[in-house]
C-alpha cells in the first residue's frame, strides 16, 4: 500500500526568507522522517532546502547546468507547479 503525501512549502527569492525556510524545515520532525533509509517516496523542494536522498531539489543554476540539469529543474518546476495547483484545489473545497 502506498501513502500519498502532498506539501507545498516555497521561498522567496530573498536569501533571509530562504535562510529562514531552511532553519525551520531543519528543525522540524520532518527532517528525521526524510533521512529514514526505509522511507518510500520523494518530496519537492525548491532551492531553499538541501538535496536529501527523499527530497529532490533543483541544480542551482550557476550558468554552466548540462542540457541534463536543466531537463531535470525544468520537469522537477512542473512537477512542483502541479502539486500546488492541487494543494489550491484542495484548500477550496
Amino acid at each position: 500500500m502506498h501513502k500519498l503525501i502532498m506539501s507545498t512549502s516555497s521561498s522567496s527569492s530573498s536569501s533571509s526568507s530562504s535562510d529562514l525556510s531552511e532553519q525551520v524545515f531543519r528543525h522540524s520532525p520532518l527532517i528525521e522522517k526524510l533521512l529514514n533509509p526505509e522511507l518510500r517516496g520523494w518530496l519537492l523542494g525548491d532551492s531553499a532546502y538541501p538535496c536529501l536522498p527523499t527530497l529532490m531539489t533543483p541544480y542551482k543554476d550557476n550558468g554552466h547546468l548540462t542540457a541534463a540539469e536543466i531537463s531535470y529543474n525544468a520537469k522537477l518546476s512542473s512537477c512542483r507547479v502541479r502539486v500546488e495547483h492541487t494543494i489550491g484545489i484542495l484548500k477550496q473545497r
